[in-house]
Formats: structure tokens, sequence, C-alpha cells
């Protein structure tokens, strides 16, 4: 069975059920932000002393990887930022060292091949403004 990213999704979302998740969270009003991103997921801990957002992105097709080219902007919304995909179609070398990568084996459940590291950042408040307002999901 080919692996779909609302299956990794859905598997991220157990992952996070402590945590507040959303899917498709844009950086912004989409009619007046020009430079409009989209990640596939965010995951905020609740926690008043150590809030830590930490952006997914989800890739189901290598190609759709390598065309990829939005995601470095993601890493100023997000204290942590991964990709998440099927085992073996990212590999460590094809990213950047501050970057994780989670894979998503048949059996589905995730495994960390590494840690991204936390980046002490200033979330901005579009985002958060827009968190507020977007329906849950």
């Amino acid at each position: 069975m080919k692996v779909r990213a609302d299956m990794i999704k859905q598997v991220l979302a157990k992952r996070h059920w402590q945590d507040f998740f959303l899917t498709e969270v844009k950086n912004g009003a989409t009619h007046t932000n020009k430079e409009l991103l989209k990640m596939d997921a965010m995951a905020i801990m609740k926690s008043w002393a150590n809030p830590c957002v930490t952006g997914y992105e989800v890739k189901v097709d290598h190609s759709d990887f390598t065309r990829a080219n939005k995601w470095p902007g993601y890493m100023s919304y997000c204290n942590q930022f991964s990709f998440v995909c099927p085992t073996g179609l990212i590999q460590l070398d094809e990213l950047p060292v501050e970057v994780g990568l989670i894979y998503y084996p048949e059996k589905q459940s995730l495994t960390t091949k590494r840690k991204a590291l936390y980046r002490n950042i200033e979330i901005p408040s579009a985002v958060l403004y827009y968190i507020i307002m977007c329906p849950f999901r």
C-alpha cells in the first residue's frame, strides 16, 4: 500500500496528542501575504515556561522533495523543523544538520532518524494569529 501524506499526518497527530496540533499552517493571512508559506503540520507544546513550536514537512515522493524549495522559509516559524517521510525516501546527507528526519514505516509508527535541533526564536505574531483564527482540523 502506498503511503499517503494524510496517513503520516494522522500518526503525527497521535504523537502530539498532548500538544496543540494543526495541519496546513500558513504564515499569515492568505489574501494579504505575498510570500505565503504553508507548513504541512505544526505542534506547539503546551508550556508557559518552555513552549516549543515544531514544524513538519511531509513528503511521500522523492521528486517532490527535490523540487521543494519553500521549506527553508519555514525555519523562522518554528523552534524545531523536521521532514517526515516513508522509510528511506530522504537520506540524512540530503538535509542540513539542524533539520530533523522522521521515518514512517509500514507499521504506522514514527521512527526518529535525526532529532531536529532546537533554535531559540520568537514566533511571528502573524503565525500565532493565523492559528487562533483557523478552524480546528
